[in-house]
């Protein structure tokens, strides 16, 4: 769930944190407003790089060291509790404070699970999106509640909404298909070129025309990967280095 910023900036009015570029603050329960302890915030680059992890203590309270000056964004997660992320914010010399604010998980209803197992296999489940997502090892993820917030009408303007791509439709993508749609990570511009992230469609590696045509409404959830974190079943023998896109629909 992503944090609206004009809370993000109201909570990062706290006292400065002590330390050259530390990140420092809290996770707190959005509708209890009390500290999420045990949980986990990871500290993100721009590009979606881990750059430093931290668990919550019995106050909720985290500590992060940013490797440089600049701008990230965390990622939260803990048991019973959506994984949320931030807007990007500035971390100076002198360090920040900053308050995270996440939200309960959903509760799955027997029915769901009913329907679920009584039908064709659910490749949500199967293809081990939730089990990634409890384990938070990296990847971003993006799930139905998120997307169905946003009301998206197209495809491409759910990915655009991820803050670690870019997405290219058409001749913008240098084809003159107007059904061509590529997607890349936010490399700086030295290195990226022509470097097109790979895509999976429930699993299976797919060209971009393939996902543009989707109705948000039957997206069940989203996962980005940088070349640091990307599980072994999505590392293409083609190679990987420019990141990869999960997509995974609900089975009907």
């Amino acid at each position: 769930m992503k944090i609206p910023p004009v809370l993000l900036l109201a909570l990062l009015l706290l006292p400065a944190a002590g330390s050259a570029q530390a990140v420092q603050g809290r996770l707190i329960g959005r509708e209890t407003q009390a500290p999420v302890r045990g949980g986990t915030v990871h500290l993100m680059s721009p590009d979606s790089q881990v750059v430093a992890q931290a668990r919550t203590d019995s106050a909720g309270g985290f500590a992060l060291q940013a490797p440089r000056p600049g701008s990230y964004w965390l990622l939260g997660s803990a048991p019973g509790y959506e994984t949320s992320e931030t807007d990007l914010f500035a971390v100076g010399a002198e360090g920040t404070r900053v308050g995270f604010v996440i939200g309960r998980a959903a509760v799955v209803l027997d029915t769901v699970t009913a329907r679920s197992a009584a039908g064709p296999a659910d490749r949500l489940w199967y293809g081990g999106f939730h089990q990634r997502m409890a384990e938070n090892n990296g990847g971003r993820f993006i799930t139905a509640e998120q997307i169905e917030r946003q009301r998206f009408v197209q495809m491409a303007d759910v990915l655009r909404s991820i803050p670690s791509l870019e997405v290219l439709v058409g001749a913008a993508a240098d084809y003159g298909d107007t059904r061509t749609l590529r997607v890349r990570l936010r490399h700086p511009l030295s290195v990226r070129g022509q470097c097109w992230s790979n895509i999976y469609l429930n699993g299976m590696r797919v060209e971009g025309e393939s996902i543009q045509n989707i109705n948000p409404a039957e997206l069940e959830g989203i996962e980005v990967y940088t070349t640091a974190a990307i599980p072994a079943q999505f590392s293409s023998s083609m190679g990987s280095a420019c990141g990869v896109i999960v997509i995974w629909t609900r089975a009907r």
